[in-house]
């Protein structure tokens, strides 16, 4: 039986985030979207920062200011991370990450070795990893670069679970950093980082996707048919 008209828009790839963690991304986003990116959130480095970033605390307005100011330099990707861990791919990034924040991890999917390597090189490179659940500044500056790209004004602001919020300009980076996910204006393009996760997920169009690609800008990869949220856990393909 068909749901409602309701029902389809709550449902619709711009309203929500993957229901489940099995869910194929590329299920989720079509038909009305082409292709999905994972887009790494990066770490920030507290010395590229002024007074190498003493006295700031993460998440803090001033942080958040010193980070856009600081611009890309003062960011480091998640394959030099892995590179200086020990680490085998950026999905074991993901996984040291996960054990951070809200520590949500069942217990076969637990690895304290792998997140003790990675805050011993935070303290190590006084690195601050990215927090979860939402745009960091550090991503809001190359997000700002793809909108303007992408030739998008304005963005929708929705969460994770679809809540909708206000049209705002996408004129700064500051306009777009801290946000828990967007949508386009015109419904090309739609971004969201779920509430636990440290990466967004970046739907495009056809069309979208023609005028400017995700890989030109984010660190991250594609979605294939069958990747969804576990895409980093040992064993996943």
């Amino acid at each position: 039986m068909q749901g409602s008209g309701a029902d389809k828009d709550r449902d619709a790839p711009w309203r929500s985030y993957p229901q489940k963690d099995e869910m194929p991304y590329l299920d989720w986003a079509g038909p009305h979207f082409s292709s999905v990116f994972v887009a790494f959130n990066p770490f920030v480095r507290r010395r590229a920062l002024p007074n190498g970033g003493c006295g700031l605390s993460a998440g803090a307005p001033d942080w958040e200011a010193a980070v856009l100011d600081a611009g890309p330099a003062c960011s480091m990707g998640w394959a030099e991370v892995a590179a200086r861990c020990g680490f085998a791919s950026a999905a074991e990034v993901n996984h040291a990450l996960r054990h951070t924040g809200s520590d949500r991890l069942v217990d076969r999917l637990r690895d304290p070795e792998r997140a003790a390597a990675l805050r011993r090189l935070a303290m190590a490179e006084a690195l601050d990893p990215p927090d979860e659940g939402c745009i960091e500044p550090q991503t809001a500056l190359p997000l700002f670069a793809f909108l303007q790209a992408l030739g998008v004004a304005r963005v929708r602001i929705l969460d994770c679970f679809g809540d909708q919020g206000g049209l705002v300009e996408a004129a700064s980076p500051r306009d777009l950093s801290q946000l828990g996910g967007f949508v386009a204006e015109d419904l090309s393009l739609r971004g969201v980082v779920y509430t636990d996760y440290h990466y967004m997920l970046i739907a495009q169009t056809a069309d979208s996707l023609r005028r400017a690609a995700p890989q030109d800008f984010f660190e991250g990869f594609f979605a294939a048919p069958g990747t969804c949220d576990l895409w980093w856990a040992p064993g996943a393909a």
